[in-house]
């Protein structure tokens, strides 16, 4: 029996993937003239909003569980290979591929092209090895785990304010952190399942952002340099905060949607088809045109929705033609798969024998 989406978390999935497009959008206006408002604005969203959005993506996975499912590997990779592609031709144009960028679409898993999802793919794999040792571990000696590792992984880097001379890569978009923030996931989901009141998950919130921003000020503007991204990086111990924090907020509602749940299935297409808003954006909204002005915020919310329906459209088209063509395919690299594992498998034991 397939388990029903819980619409609070599938809407905090679908405004994650819309704060994450928004924060994309900053590089349709790059070396434009912009405003300062809409420069702040840009800045906020992309240094904060993105990052929180990102782990909160992670965290919700830890508290549902990931499980290893072949059809869903293959089918996640088909998806990436097939909307990265796409993406490629329309920006592109057919008539002039470069066919160095076009092999970096082909493999855009094994190059780490899309940190995110390399990094879930690994997850999947070791899912089963990491599902049954949080459900062996106690709860004190999970709770130990989660703050040993949040010191290394989270304090250091923030307090040091580097993302060289740390054991993490890339400001935390590395397999590392991603499996820290799953085990954050699956703690909460099997000892901390707990209610807590919204006014409190919302002051966490406001506090940690806060904190964030009056770094940057007193960075930037007390000693005239400009602040490292490791303050409101992924792996910022405040970002982790927030994030833990809008979590419990949204846990907090309860309530189903039809709606909801039939946008939220699609959040995962509109993520891989992200640059397609590179198209729209060239032949519909022109967002650069008005990064000086005061209706730049109506023309990126514009451009942002356009993308969210444009992807959603693309994926469910792409559901009603082709899933039983999908599902033929996937169910026929398995069964070749298991035949080649055998085949190996039958060979090695004669070997040695």
């Amino acid at each position: 029996m397939k388990t029903q989406r819980r619409s609070n978390f599938e809407l905090l999935r679908i405004l994650c993937i819309l704060v994450i497009l928004l924060m994309h959008t900053q590089t349709h206006i790059s070396g434009s003239d912009v405003s300062l408002f809409n420069a702040r604005l840009l800045k906020f969203l992309s240094n904060i909003g993105g990052d929180i959005s990102i782990v909160c993506f992670i965290l919700i996975s830890g508290y549902f569980k990931v499980t290893l499912k072949w059809e869903q590997v293959i089918r996640l990779i088909f998806l990436t290979t097939l909307y990265g592609l796409l993406s490629f031709f329309l920006n592109q144009g057919f008539s002039s591929v470069n066919f160095v960028e076009f092999t970096k679409r082909m493999f855009v898993i094994p190059l780490y092209n899309n940190w995110f999802i390399s990094c879930y793919l690994v997850l999947m794999l070791l899912s089963p090895f990491i599902n049954q040792f949080c459900e062996m571990c106690d709860k004190r000696t999970f709770t130990k785990l989660i703050v040993f590792l949040l010191i290394p992984f989270s304090l250091i880097p923030t307090i040091f304010n580097s993302s060289y001379h740390t054991i993490l890569s890339d400001g935390g978009k590395c397999l590392i952190y991603f499996i820290f923030l799953y085990l954050t996931g699956r703690y909460i989901c099997l000892h901390r399942d707990i209610n807590v009141s919204r006014k409190k998950a919302i002051l966490v919130f406001i506090m940690s952002t806060l904190i964030i921003k009056i770094l940057d000020f007193t960075v930037s503007a007390v000693f005239n340099k400009p602040t490292s991204p490791m303050i409101y990086n992924d792996c910022s111990i405040f970002i982790y905060i927030s994030s833990i924090s809008i979590f419990y907020l949204f846990k907090s509602f309860t309530f189903q949607s039809k709606l909801i749940n039939y946008l939220s299935a699609n959040v995962l297409a509109v993520f891989l088809l992200d640059e397609l808003r590179y198209f729209l954006d060239d032949r519909f909204i022109h967002l650069a045109t008005h990064a000086n002005s005061n209706t730049f915020v109506v023309y990126w919310i514009i451009l942002v929705l356009f993308t969210f329906f444009v992807c959603t459209t693309i994926d469910k088209i792409r559901i009603l033609l082709f899933t039983k063509a999908e599902n033929y395919m996937i169910q026929l690299i398995i069964r070749v798969s298991n035949y080649v594992y055998m085949k190996l498998k039958f060979s090695l034991k004669f070997l040695y024998e």
